[in-house]
């Protein structure tokens, strides 16, 4: 994921990353598919996918951790 394409995604909202996240799954379920039957071309594109994901679950965990600690300021 390009650098810009992540300044894009904080900019989502969190329903929007949750339906990116299950697209993702549902593309690396289809890419395993494909890797087990040998017509997957390219082999890095199910690390990529994977790795797009946890960035997103990273935000995520940002978000949440920002969230939580809104209260304890007050």
């Amino acid at each position: 994921m390009k650098k810009n394409d992540w300044e894009k995604l904080k900019d989502q909202s969190t329903r929007e990353l949750q339906t990116l996240v299950t697209r993702l799954g549902k593309e690396i379920g289809e890419l395993k598919m494909q890797l087990a039957l040998g017509k997957l071309k390219d082999v890095h594109a199910i690390h990529k996918k994977r790795k797009d994901m946890a960035q997103i679950k990273t935000l995520f965990a940002e978000r949440e951790f920002l969230e939580e600690q809104k209260p304890a300021e007050k």
